[in-house]
């Protein structure tokens, strides 16, 4: 006779209120000075009701998460819940219960949520996880005021607004926006942005979140070099992430994205370096005084020679219609360094700049500006060549 397999059923917790005893651990001090556990974890225990938790009314932390849960209503009945994980359930409402007051951290992820509902009252919330649900606009948490911590990657929101200005790291990914427009002013404490795989293709409205400090936009459609000029006044972005945009195509990315975005240190998920950036200041710096300073100090007793280059591969071909929206590089490149000769400028000696650094100037300077000099000698050469014939 053949053995018939049939999955366990969901547990039914009035029946069987084990469940709830064998998974509580974190033994504690609660309110009420007693002894109690703080903690229950119920992941994928194939659950569709949580009744009977009422018995427990000391929980701190709960974790519900990988089960098949449509209501979190019995959960009002937890008075001193700081931490709810109900993330992989079969939600449609977000919290559906009355929270208590200071619960401070909610993870409702992959869902079917449409919307946040009323959680104004939550003042202490600080973290919201709701990725992967189906809401498509954020409204009802503009007024919570230690909210630091908002994700809502693969929804279906189409623009941005009410957000609080509390917020310190905020994703937005994988959504439909396509364009920022004033939902970020006031924004003065946001340091991490996702947004990425957006439909953007400007960054205008940018330009007020002075505190930002990573930002990825990999998955947007933004074309010119051009449209980093809204960023160019955040003096605390460090990391910036454009992958998977058509401007990565262009000639010389890096070194343009690294002359307009100074304080970056990274691109892309590579590390911009010194010498990469000193390339960018000497294709796209103007300053040649300055520069002619460094090489006095590098090379004394020699005479400075104007010695800039047209050289192709240097130049950046834009079509018309894109040549006016995007910094052309400077033609004419001088062999020395503005980037170096700004360290210099601040001290009449030597021995107040860092020896090592020093160091590296000097020997990334001489090299290249011996690169340059032969340059120089071998198209002077072809050209006496060419003369003779």
């Amino acid at each position: 006779m053949k053995t018939i397999y049939r999955p366990p059923k969901p547990h039914k917790v009035k029946q069987d209120k084990a469940i709830f005893s064998e998974n509580l651990s974190s033994l504690g001090v609660c309110s009420t000075g007693e002894f109690a556990y703080l903690k229950l974890n119920l992941n994928e225990q194939k659950l569709q009701s949580i009744e009977g938790i009422d018995e427990f009314p000391h929980l701190q932390h709960i974790i519900l998460s990988n089960n098949e849960l449509t209501t979190l209503k019995p959960l009002s009945s937890i008075k001193h819940l700081l931490t709810l994980d109900a993330s992989h359930n079969s939600l449609t409402q977000f919290l559906d219960f009355t929270p208590p007051a200071n619960l401070l951290y909610i993870n409702s992820s992959f869902n079917k949520i449409k919307s946040f509902g009323k959680i104004s009252k939550n003042q202490y919330l600080q973290k919201i996880n709701l990725d992967n649900n189906e809401i498509s606009e954020i409204e009802g948490i503009e007024d919570l005021p230690n909210l630091q911590y908002l994700s809502l990657n693969s929804n279906q929101i189409l623009r941005i607004a009410g957000i609080p200005i509390s917020l310190q790291h905020l994703n937005l990914g994988k959504n439909s926006i396509s364009r920022i427009g004033k939902g970020f002013n006031k924004l003065v404490f946001l340091r991490i942005l996702d947004l990425s795989y957006n439909k953007l293709s400007s960054l205008s409205g940018t330009e007020e979140l002075e505190s930002l400090m990573i930002l990825n936009l990999e998955g947007n459609i933004i074309r010119k070099v051009k449209t980093l000029d809204h960023l160019s006044e955040l003096a605390l972005l460090s990391e910036l992430n454009l992958k998977e945009n058509f401007v990565t195509g262009k000639e010389l990315y890096r070194l343009r994205v690294a002359f307009k975005l100074p304080q970056l240190r990274s691109l892309d998920g590579v590390i911009l370096t010194a010498e990469e950036k000193i390339k960018a200041e000497n294709l796209y710096g103007l300053d040649v005084e300055d520069r002619k300073a460094l090489f006095m100090q590098i090379f004394p007793g020699q005479n400075f020679i104007d010695r800039r280059l047209v050289k192709s591969e240097m130049l950046d071909i834009e079509s018309e219609s894109e040549s006016e929206d995007e910094v052309a590089p400077q033609k004419n490149v001088n062999q020395d360094m503005r980037v170096a000769s700004r360290t210099l400028s601040k001290t009449n000696s030597r021995d107040n700049i860092d020896p090592v650094a020093m160091s590296e100037i000097l020997a990334f300077s001489r090299r290249y500006v011996g690169e340059l000099i032969e340059k120089e000698e071998e198209e002077r050469n072809t050209r006496v060549n060419f003369e003779e014939q």
